[in-house]
């Protein structure tokens, strides 16, 4: 099963102890209805609720996630609350990159969201510098953002 958000509307004003969001919900590619919060801590909200039950079943299937030392079945809640942060992860880094090319040399290990940057806007010429300065296995992110829209 594929679930996807889109129409996806965040308001990081309103998000105190949950996301603030409204997005819709899509299985196997078609739209089958909304989810929402309204960032004060409750539970997400899903128009129907059937959705929610559905995903809950599929939630099933999928092996425990662990974190740090705490082990738990995943569950309608925390799929889209995962998908959530990966599209605000995409957004700040589309935001990064909009003016700069953001890059990881082969080999260093990075903190989650840290790169090494270049001032301008990304081309071919600073793709074919890294790539000749790092080697080609450079990773740069200018690059995995095109090939993720």
């Amino acid at each position: 099963m594929k679930i996807e958000l889109k129409n996806i509307k965040h308001a990081a004003f309103a998000s105190q102890e949950t996301l603030c969001f409204t997005a819709s919900v899509y299985i196997d590619g078609k739209r089958v209805g909304e989810v929402s919060n309204e960032g004060y801590g409750g539970a997400d909200r899903w128009h129907p609720y059937a959705i929610e039950h559905t995903i809950n079943e599929y939630a099933k299937t999928l092996p425990p996630v662990v974190y740090d030392d705490f082990t738990f079945q995943p569950n309608a809640e925390t799929l889209v609350g995962e998908l959530m942060n990966d599209w605000l992860r995409r957004q700040s880094e589309k935001k990064l990159c909009a003016k700069q090319t953001c890059f990881r040399k082969p080999g260093e290990s990075y903190a989650d969201g840290e790169w090494h940057t270049v001032k301008g806007k990304y081309s071919d010429a600073v793709r074919d510098y890294l790539i000749n300065k790092y080697g080609p296995t450079v990773r740069i992110l200018n690059v995995e953002l095109q090939c993720a829209s």
